[in-house]
């Protein structure tokens, strides 16, 4: 997603970091776990090892924000990698 990617070195740390960063999120309920504080976390590790992003790449966070907040409302029980997963799978079917 970023516009400058990184590599080697950079990357293997800001991987490390990345994998670390979302440890808890899989299992865990949007009211254990906020998405959008994840969201921010990505973004800000991402720039601080040397990525750059474009402007519309915010747009799509804020995006992924508004529907974390929505899900927290709605069904604060909700553990969104086990209800993604359905739509993933036609995602990746049709790309």
């Amino acid at each position: 997603m970023a516009y400058k990617e990184i590599s080697g070195d950079a990357y293997n740390k800001f991987y490390s970091k990345f994998i670390d960063l979302y440890s808890d999120f899989e299992n865990s309920t949007v009211s254990q776990v906020s998405l959008t504080k994840k969201m921010m976390e990505t973004i800000k590790l991402g720039v601080n090892h040397g990525m750059v992003f474009e402007k519309g790449m915010f747009s799509i966070i804020k995006s992924m924000m508004y529907l974390d907040g929505m899900v927290l409302r709605c069904n604060k029980n909700a553990v969104l990698m086990k209800d993604m997963r359905e739509f993933i799978s036609e995602f990746e079917k049709i790309y």
